[in-house]
């Protein structure tokens, strides 16, 4: 238990697995029906974290069941399909996606900073994002499906929609003006020896405005030896910086668990900006997600609106959408 949060059942669709996850998980229920476990009095949340493919179908059982949900982003096929699970959301039925990134410590401050005012009236914003998938030509096994654009798991809508999502929320709302993407790449080796075909795009480009006068740009792309990310906010007064690093454990690389730093640079020069400590003590992949389920928690008791929502991710499909 972590904060007075549990699993309290797993399920997958072979009894094998499903008892080894909740094993793992320290769950004292299993099942191999999403149904059953939906169903489960011992559950108040279900979370779908399945491929991109069968998130509704999942997402439709918790609504039958009238539990909460919280799905992985991104939360479904397209825009239209996102559009159809938020128009079904039950009366009393609180729903979440995990778009952990906005509990980032640097990433809350530097929303803070935006809307107080800081940086002045906005001008421009330069931002890119780069993920080692596929670095070399070469790719692990579990990730090989990601490149089938069919998935809808790959660069453009995984990658591009986590950071998207951290420029959206710093800035107060982006308005997306167009989006260009490119294929580099077409087959890659696998680490088990074999070879795979691609055919997700892994560049894209998004350009935008910021409260409308402001205009933007960002660009991400897969297959960086050195994944990075940065951020460049100009205002009338100052200029806000912001840089992600990755960190030590597999999967750190995306934005959503990068180690942000800020710097603000005005007529005075360039200066560190303080970032509030986490406080939690967890690993950086971990602390994001920690903050993003204690929110949920806290919504779920009261009603509130501190976690990202169903509403939030079609508003981020629409952004992102070709």
């Amino acid at each position: 238990m972590f904060g007075g949060i549990e699993v309290s059942a797993v399920a997958t669709t072979r009894a094998e697995t499903a008892r080894r996850g909740a094993e793992r998980a320290g769950a004292k229920h299993w099942y191999t029906s999403a149904r059953d476990l939906a169903a489960s009095p011992q559950v108040d949340v279900v979370v779908v974290s399945v491929r991109v493919p069968y998130h509704r179908e999942l997402i439709e059982e918790a609504y039958a069941a009238g539990k909460h949900v919280l799905s992985e982003w991104p939360l479904a096929l397209d825009h239209d399909e996102a559009e159809a699970l938020v128009d079904r959301i039950p009366a009393g039925v609180c729903t979440f996606v995990g778009l952990q990134g906005r509990f980032d410590p640097a990433i809350r401050e530097a929303r803070r900073l935006v809307q107080d005012g800081a940086l002045g009236a906005l001008q421009s914003v330069s931002a890119w994002s780069s993920h080692g998938k596929g670095a070399g030509g070469r790719i692990i096994a579990p990730f090989a499906y990601t490149l089938d654009d069919s998935t809808r798991a790959g660069n453009s809508q995984v990658h591009a929609g986590h950071f998207v999502d951290l420029l959206d929320h710093v800035l107060g709302g982006i308005e997306s003006e167009a989006r260009l993407t490119s294929q580099r790449r077409t087959k890659y080796e696998v680490d088990d020896g074999s070879s795979v075909e691609a055919s997700a795009p892994d560049t894209m480009t998004l350009t935008f405005r910021a409260n409308e006068a402001a205009l933007g740009a960002a660009v991400m792309w897969e297959g960086a030896p050195s994944p990075q990310r940065s951020m460049a906010i100009a205002g009338e007064l100052a200029t806000l910086l912001l840089d992600g690093h990755p960190g030590g454990a597999p999967g750190s690389n995306q934005p959503q668990m990068a180690a942000w730093s800020l710097r603000l640079q005005d007529e005075s020069g360039v200066r560190d900006v303080p970032i509030p400590a986490h406080g939690s003590g967890l690993p950086l992949e971990a602390r994001n997600t920690a903050e993003l389920w204690a929110a949920i928690r806290d919504d779920v008791d009261d009603g509130g609106s501190r976690a990202p929502t169903f509403t939030d991710a079609l508003r981020l499909h629409r952004l992102i959408a070709p």
